[in-house]
């Protein structure tokens, strides 16, 4: 109860998962009559940016505390950043893939650092964000494979880069 023409105190600020508090939507001050009084909320997203085939960003899709997305890579170098409500994730670090099988790796991310670097082999790489932990995580899935033939003495007689599905 609050008396005509006092101001309401307001609870302390409610939560909702994926989505961030941002006020208050109706009058509790100088109150003269019953009044209404919602909690108002913002989606957070978080985007990938960077320079990845052309695209400028893509927004991360949400289950519980991960933000994910999934892009494919021709083979090369590619800088890119989390964003977040404007604000940016980076490490400055590089991963540089070391195998052509399925790989997993990842940084810790932090705010206002600089862009990360990923030299692809080429391929699907899905990247996850743990928002409660700051790492990101890289997971590469090739679309390129090296069959190498060899002799009965054990010499190479030939190698190939096969692009998945095709023949050597």
């Amino acid at each position: 109860t609050v008396n005509h023409g006092e101001n309401a105190t307001p609870p302390s600020n409610p939560t909702r998962t994926g989505y961030e508090f941002t006020g208050w939507s109706g009058t509790y001050t100088n109150v003269t009559s019953n009044q209404t009084v919602t909690a108002t909320y913002k989606d957070i997203q978080y985007y990938l940016m960077g320079d990845m085939n052309g695209w400028g960003g893509t927004v991360m899709s949400e289950s519980g505390n991960i933000a994910s997305v999934k892009v494919h890579l021709e083979p090369g170098t590619y800088k890119f950043k989390l964003t977040k409500d404007g604000t940016w994730w980076g490490n400055g670090g590089t991963i540089v893939d070391t195998t052509l099988n399925t790989s997993s790796v990842g940084w810790e991310m932090y705010t206002s650092a600089g862009d990360c670097t990923l030299q692809a082999f080429g391929g699907d790489y899905t990247f996850n964000f743990n928002k409660s932990t700051g790492f990101l995580e890289v997971i590469y899935t090739p679309d390129r494979f090296t069959v190498t033939f060899f002799n009965w003495d054990g010499t190479m007689l030939k190698s190939d880069v096969v692009m998945k599905g095709k023949n050597a």
